[in-house]
């Protein structure tokens, strides 16, 4: 038996919700990573749960993960982007979404979608939400074991299960734009956001 270190501690104490594994997730996920990057690190705390699920749900989704840190800065394609959009949460915190860095596809077709739509009101965050609610919400507690994170449960948070639907809905969004245009291929779309506190 090994013994555990302060670094088990703390992965324990942020490990991510997860849905119930299924070939349907399973197969979206394996589509989603290799369609697309999601960089998502809110600036400030809004709250820990979704500080810590904006990370883990990103790793699932093939990105880098997030942390919100005291050195937060825009990435170096984030600081020139190619689009932004503002999205509400349902705490009310406002988020500034910064999309660029996109390879693999054309960057410019890409960009020009993204800039040129309301992109919140085109992804189906809803739909999402309703999947993942489907699929069942769970997160791990602190002590490691995993516990419901659906609505009603003491760990849900509906900050993070809008945060993770849009990130989900707006990969779809870009795929479905990407094959009405014949352009559709392994591609890199970075997303960062920077959320107010609220």
């Amino acid at each position: 038996m090994t013994q555990r270190n302060a670094l088990d501690d703390i992965l324990t104490a942020v490990a991510p919700r997860v849905s119930a594994q299924s070939p349907e997730l399973t197969e979206a996920i394996s589509t989603m990573a290799s369609e697309t990057k999601l960089e998502v690190r809110p600036r400030r705390r809004l709250s820990r749960p979704l500080a810590t699920g904006l990370a883990a749900m990103l790793v699932v989704g093939g990105g880098a993960t997030a942390a919100a840190a005291a050195t937060w800065q825009w990435h170096p394609w984030a600081q020139d982007p190619d689009a932004s959009f503002m999205v509400t949460m349902p705490s009310g915190a406002i988020c500034e979404y910064r999309v660029g860095g996109v390879s693999g596809a054309p960057a410019d077709i890409v960009s020009a979608f993204v800039a040129s739509h309301d992109i919140v009101a085109l992804a189906d965050v809803d739909g999402a939400i309703a999947q993942a609610r489907a699929d069942g919400q769970t997160m791990y507690d602190e002590n490691g074991d995993l516990q419901p994170a659906g609505p009603g449960s003491a760990m849900y948070d509906a900050d993070f299960e809008y945060q993770s639907a849009l990130n989900l809905a707006v990969s779809e969004l870009v795929k479905s734009h990407l094959e009405e245009t014949g352009d559709l291929a392994p591609y890199q779309l970075n997303m960062q956001a920077d959320c107010d506190d609220q």
